[in-house]
């Protein structure tokens, strides 16, 4: 989801860096499902549901929202060979 941007993300950005807070550089959108299971989680059960509720060509699926931090790491360009 790196350098991609929906309309809906683009006019929030717009808007409260004109209005409300000119210091902002990025928002990001996100969506979270809460799955829940009545005792263990079966085998290969995250992968499955994974794999269903996201598209991998342009969202990522993150365990938990800690790990939602990447998404506002800043790296260097790296070479494309």
């Amino acid at each position: 989801m790196h350098g991609l941007m929906d309309r809906f993300v683009w006019n929030c950005f717009v808007k409260l860096k004109e209005c409300i807070l000119p210091a902002i550089k990025r928002i990001e959108r996100a969506i979270a499902y809460y799955v829940k299971f009545e005792g263990a989680v079966p085998a290969g059960a995250r992968e499955k549901i994974s794999a269903k509720i996201h598209d991998r060509m342009t969202q990522a699926v993150f365990a938990d929202t800690a790990s939602l931090e990447v998404l506002f790491s800043k790296e260097e360009p790296r070479p494309l060979n």
